[in-house]
């Protein structure tokens, strides 16, 4: 692992690790777009439309900008997340999804922007409470949220509208691993829901663990 901000271990291997698990949708098909942005696992029947959008990653001057919108410090571990991908879809743009610097919109991309925004205020744009001053909000997962501390490397999961945790993760990229591994097996290699009850919200998580 990488040692970074405050001993926060990272992993050498995240990309290479996070494609292996989502490998056995590349067959459905997979595009490399110009500005390195990878779209797997073309969604049978819905032309351009793919299960998985890893957006390229962005540079220090859009995270500068980033921060000041949202006023607050992106920590370094999510700042070294960002240069790999400039947020991502996994199963879908309703499912779990993490945001980025916004960009514009691409002909070639019909759902490039579903993770490429990102929410300035949760607090006031969502209504969530018990969310300290030192919270970013990073992405969320039908009905959840996901968000880290200024000065720690943990992530967390809390449901909407409170804050409180429920889930939680050394870093961002324990989380993404975690969470895409257990996704996977909602999904089988042809982009469908294995369970049709569940269809397409499979329940990631039920009780508090914290």
């Amino acid at each position: 692992m990488i040692m970074i901000e405050n001993n926060i271990e990272l992993l050498p291997d995240f990309k290479v690790r996070l494609l292996k698990i989502l490998d056995k949708y590349r067959d459905l098909g997979e595009i490399v777009h110009p500005n390195g942005t990878m779209s797997i696992g073309k969604i049978p029947g819905k032309q351009k439309w793919f299960l998985i959008h890893l957006y390229a990653g962005t540079d220090q001057k859009r995270l500068s900008v980033l921060e000041n919108k949202i006023k607050l410090p992106i920590p370094l571990h999510l700042k070294k997340f960002y240069t790999l991908f400039n947020g991502m879809t996994l199963f879908g743009a309703g499912q779990f999804r993490l945001w980025g610097f916004p960009e514009p919109a691409r002909k070639d991309m019909p759902n490039y922007q579903a993770a490429s925004f990102f929410i300035a205020d949760p607090k006031v744009e969502l209504g969530i409470h018990n969310a300290l001053d030192d919270i970013v909000f990073f992405g969320g997962y039908v009905g959840y949220l996901f968000y880290t501390k200024t000065d720690i490397g943990r992530v967390y999961a809390c449901k909407i509208p409170d804050a409180t945790p429920i889930e939680q993760w050394d870093n961002i990229e324990v989380m993404i691993l975690d969470v895409a591994e257990r996704l996977s097996h909602w999904f089988d290699e042809n982009a469908q829901p294995i369970d049709p009850i569940v269809n397409e919200q499979p329940v990631l998580f039920e009780t508090p663990s914290l």
